[in-house]
């Protein structure tokens, strides 16, 4: 995706301890929003492309993008930092120890010496989002900020869907990155969470369908909400809609209002960062 810079005519850094600041990491980008928490208006909105191959090298790109980017090194009323990666797992709450993080993610997923590993709990479900990261970039943001709640990206995906569902026994929640896709499976609580690698639209269809097969999901009843980086009019989406009756793209916190001027990008491709806010009230 293309570099993407909008700021709202209001906005000023003279009011900055007014602001939330809201910001999530991936390999593929680095996004970040501004609300003006008494305007309850978001009036920034900044998306730098970045093409990482190796988590070990996102700090250094990190770094740099803070010695141009003015805004971010200042004292935000609050701030969220949500990390966006394959590399996560969920389990109920009641099994979540901080001393065993490691050795439970470990047991589906890579494990790299430079990581360390976090829990975010989805109190709707009470289950827990477990998700590794780069050790330097938590060391980096500890140097930046005095205090900011770290979670998984899938954390205000998961809360924008509990916003915006229907009356369906199930809902699919499908995100969309560069080069893989988040797929979550709600019924009363969260039965599937995983991530796939796709390269074209028979790869995501495979996963997708398979997964709605095996858990009886209801193709005339039952609900997809998308978000992430995908055009509404693509082809997943499109193929997708010839097996699936209700599909749907996820919104934006409609408890918000968004500067007028973000209006050329598509409210779904940054689902997950509109909803951060929220996430740590």
């Amino acid at each position: 995706m293309h570099e993407i810079s909008y700021v709202d005519e209001t906005f000023d850094l003279n009011f900055i301890l007014e602001y939330h600041l809201s910001i999530q990491v991936s390999l593929d980008g680095f996004s970040f929003c501004i609300l003006d928490t008494i305007q309850k208006k978001y009036v920034l909105l900044r998306h730098l492309p970045l093409a990482v191959k190796k988590s070990q090298f996102l700090t250094g790109k990190i770094k740099d993008i803070y010695e141009t980017e003015e805004a971010l090194n200042k004292n935000f009323k609050s701030v969220t930092i949500s990390y966006n990666d394959p590399k996560a797992t969920i389990i109920p709450s009641s099994f979540s120890s901080e001393n065993q993080l490691k050795q439970i993610i470990s047991l589906n997923q890579p494990f790299e010496r430079n990581e360390e590993t976090s829990a975010c709990q989805v109190k709707s479900f009470s289950q827990d989002i477990i998700f590794s990261y780069p050790q330097e970039l938590r060391t980096f943001f500890n140097s930046k900020y005095s205090e900011y709640h770290l979670f998984h990206s899938t954390y205000p995906l998961l809360n924008a869907a509990l916003q915006q569902k229907g009356k369906a026994g199930k809902t699919i929640i499908l995100n969309f990155n560069k080069k893989y896709f988040h797929i979550v499976f709600i019924e009363k609580d969260i039965r599937l969470f995983n991530s796939f690698f796709y390269k074209t639209e028979t790869d995501f269809l495979y996963h997708t369908l398979n997964i709605c097969k095996n858990l009886e999901f209801d193709a005339e009843k039952d609900e997809v909400l998308i978000g992430g980086m995908v055009a509404d009019d693509s082809d997943y989406i499109r193929q997708l809609k010839k097996y699936l009756l209700h599909v749907s793209l996820l919104k934006p916190d409609q408890d918000f209002h968004y500067s007028y001027t973000f209006e050329k990008t598509p409210g779904h491709y940054f689902a997950e960062l509109f909803n951060s806010y929220k996430c740590v009230l």
